[in-house]
């Protein structure tokens, strides 16, 4: 008869695993979720990097760069596209000063508690919301 006290542990086992599995995906959230994070993250790495970049431009020729391409030589050649889709990100000038960075975002990580220092994303980078995305940024740096 210790056979069915052994058949009760399993069943008390199975459950408790299923139950750390779906306490798991509740409180961090689905593999596909995480990885839509994960690529989010990438994204503001490669913007705040191309951030630094424009600056290191403008710092050298006082002047902002007229496309993303032009400040190439301060980054690395990966940063200038998204690693998950392939498409470039959005860049533009706004006056002599101030220019704009973009990319597409999968997730929305506004209502985030302290992201930005968390992350230690400059220009508030690491807080967007989901889809397309644009920072207006200063080429002398954060405020």
């Amino acid at each position: 008869m210790i056979a069915k006290p052994i058949r009760m542990l399993g069943w008390v086992l199975s459950l408790a695993v299923i139950a750390t599995l779906v306490t798991a995906v509740l409180v961090v959230g689905s593999p596909a979720e995480a990885r839509k994070r994960h690529a989010d993250d990438e994204r503001a790495s490669d913007l705040s990097t191309l951030a630094s970049s424009v600056r290191s431009y403008y710092t050298g020729h006082k002047k902002l760069p007229a496309k993303l391409e032009d400040c190439a030589s301060y980054t690395y050649e990966g940063a200038l596209t998204d690693a998950e889709t392939g498409a470039p990100y959005g860049y533009r000038v706004l006056d002599r000063d101030r220019f704009q960075l973009s990319a597409v975002f999968e997730t929305d990580t506004s209502k985030e508690v302290g992201r930005t220092s968390y992350y230690g994303y400059t220009d508030n980078i690491g807080v967007h919301g989901k889809g397309l995305v644009w920072f207006t940024l200063s080429a002398k740096g954060s405020p």
